[in-house]
């Protein structure tokens, strides 16, 4: 969590909102994030929101037991998303829904190729509720991250999204002045000098 954990000097975070209803802008400097799958209201466009921690601090042989995100939500909804893996490293300040970095297009506008991002489910969102939400990965989210751990630079960063909603969601990014509204994440794992130990981001 920038300027929090694991120590004040982290700052490991990048985060930006993929718009279909605007798919030549970059969103890397907002302070709000997105989701949802029909805005503006009736148009059918997607919003879908990217997520990257630097986790490279878990020391390498690490086993990873549990795998949570928390984000503060401030636009509520009665829909539910999911959380996939992202395969290209995008940039924060470049990234919209037609590209993930300048010059280089997705596979599919709005990271929905399969070079893009997996299908397979990692965790699911229910933002019913405006505050702290806590998202708890599966077991597939739990060995993605344990893929990081092993292989740092495998480490794309998530997607959130559900295109067939048509509430959607808001909640803070990085950028956000109260620094414990950043998007955090937590991952608890054992190794060969402790019994247990856990870090956020």
């Amino acid at each position: 969590q920038d300027g929090i954990s694991p120590g004040p000097s982290y700052f490991g975070t990048i985060d930006t909102v993929l718009s279909q209803n605007e798919p030549n802008t970059n969103f890397g400097n907002t302070f709000s994030l997105y989701v949802g799958g029909d805005d503006p209201s009736g148009s059918g466009d997607n919003l879908s929101t990217l997520l990257y921690w630097d986790i490279s601090s878990i020391p390498i042989g690490s086993i990873v037991e549990e795998v949570s995100i928390t984000l503060n939500v401030f636009n509520a909804s009665n829909n539910s998303y999911q959380i996939h893996e992202m395969k290209r490293d995008w940039a924060e300040s470049e990234s919209t829904w037609n590209i993930y970095s300048s010059g280089q297009g997705w596979e599919i506008p709005g990271a929905l190729g399969s070079q893009d991002s997996g299908t397979t489910v990692l965790g699911s969102f229910f933002p019913n509720a405006t505050g702290t939400d806590v998202i708890n990965l599966n077991s597939e989210g739990v060995a993605l991250i344990q893929s990081w751990v092993d292989n740092p630079s495998g480490n794309h960063g998530l997607i959130i999204r559900n295109s067939s909603t048509t509430d959607g969601s808001e909640f803070d990014s990085r950028e956000v002045e109260t620094m414990s509204n950043r998007p955090k994440l937590t991952v608890f794992y054992t190794d060969e000098d402790t019994d247990a130990d856990s870090l956020s981001y």
